[in-house]
């Protein structure tokens, strides 16, 4: 029995609760696939009316460091493992963002890495006071995943943007006035929260907040300046010679691989005019199957949670010396290798199907 996650019915809910207790725990391909298999038994069943991811009280917040330490050593030795973890992961996130019953999360930590993908594609996801959300993939030599790039792009003006290239971190309430979460619950409640959800269902929301003010209004202008367009030097300029704010943004910027931020950028310009996230997962996997088992994703990970001296030796290094052709490979068609995703809208037939669907060249042929 996998004791990194509890599966289970609670009431009206199948739950999923999150419970790794040591730093050096991740996930791995066997519980991708598991919680896999359980999603699909809970979409046919017709008591599980909504499903309910949260983490244990004793869990440690969702961290960036395991899972991209497994995955660089394991490219060392299996190039092939890092492919295989990121199919069965993407292929998870993607049954929970086309569930065909609510999803809702509950953020009482931070959130990152593994967690977004998990955690934000429901269609619900409750914050309290002590949840924090940031995206420092960057900042290891890797991008955003799990449809992230899809729903950081549709942020109100440039505020996903400024997420994605700078890791920065939202707090509590600022992740529902970001758009990234439906509703605001104190820590306090929750208690109550999980009794009526058991009792009530989906109704148990209602009575929580929707809206929230944005602590960073403030500085919403010059995000909206600063990381606009598609051009990372650019960007990268325009903070520099900025407020204090906007310099201390360069500096959080610079810090980070410049390949992989001028991939994120891309990606995020690219994505913008999908109307569903399936080609965003897509063409996530096409860049990460390279950054993955690249150099830089190896050294970034060494000096962010190894070494532990926070001074990566990118190359590039700096976003002035990444070129349009560097980028651009890690876009070119994986074609046999394509990521194939899940239709969920056919599980409860005997025959699930697999999505069928041309874009930009994407392609997943259905199989019977």
């Amino acid at each position: 029995m996998d004791k990194r996650i509890r599966i289970k019915k609670n009431g009206r809910a199948g739950r999923l609760t999150i419970a790794i207790n040591t730093a050096a725990q991740s996930f791995d391909v066997d519980t991708f696939q598991s919680l896999k298999r359980t999603l699909s038994a809970w979409a046919r069943d017709e008591s599980v009316e909504f499903v309910l991811i949260d983490r244990a009280a004793s869990s440690l917040d969702f961290c960036a460091s395991a899972g991209a330490r497994t995955l660089s050593a394991a490219a060392c030795r299996v190039e092939t493992y890092p492919i295989k973890y990121l199919e069965a992961y993407l292929q998870l996130c993607y049954m929970i963002a086309t569930y065909p019953k609510p999803v809702i999360s509950i953020l009482d930590g931070a959130t990152m890495a593994e967690g977004t993908g998990l955690s934000l594609l429901g269609t619900h996801q409750v914050v309290t006071e002590r949840a924090s959300l940031s995206y420092p993939e960057t900042s290891f030599g890797s991008v955003p995943c799990a449809g992230s790039t899809y729903s950081l792009a549709s942020l109100a003006g440039e505020i996903g943007t400024w997420l994605a290239l700078t890791g920065s971190r939202l707090a509590g309430s600022d992740i529902c006035a970001a758009g990234l979460a439906s509703n605001f619950c104190p820590s306090a409640e929750l208690p109550d929260l999980y009794a009526s959800l058991q009792k009530d269902g989906m109704i148990a929301l209602e009575r929580f907040e929707t809206h929230r003010q944005f602590s960073l209004q403030k500085h919403r202008a010059e995000i909206d300046f600063a990381f606009s367009g598609a051009c990372a030097k650019q960007i990268r300029h325009r903070l520099e010679n900025g407020s204090d704010w906007s310099k201390a943004q360069a500096t959080r910027m610079c810090a980070k691989s410049p390949l992989s931020t001028a991939v994120t950028l891309r990606l995020m310009r690219t994505v913008q005019f999908l109307d569903t996230p399936k080609g965003a997962f897509m063409l996530e996997f096409r860049a990460l199957s390279k950054l993955v088992t690249s150099r830089n994703f190896r050294e970034g990970v060494r000096a962010a949670y190894e070494d532990k001296d926070h001074w990566p030796d990118w190359r590039p290094k700096s976003v002035f010396n990444v070129t349009y052709d560097m980028v651009s490979e890690h876009f070119t068609p994986l074609y046999d290798r394509e990521l194939v995703l899940i239709d969920l809208s056919a599980l409860a037939s005997p025959n699930p199907l697999l999505f069928k669907r041309d874009w930009m060249g994407l392609s997943a042929e259905s199989e019977p």
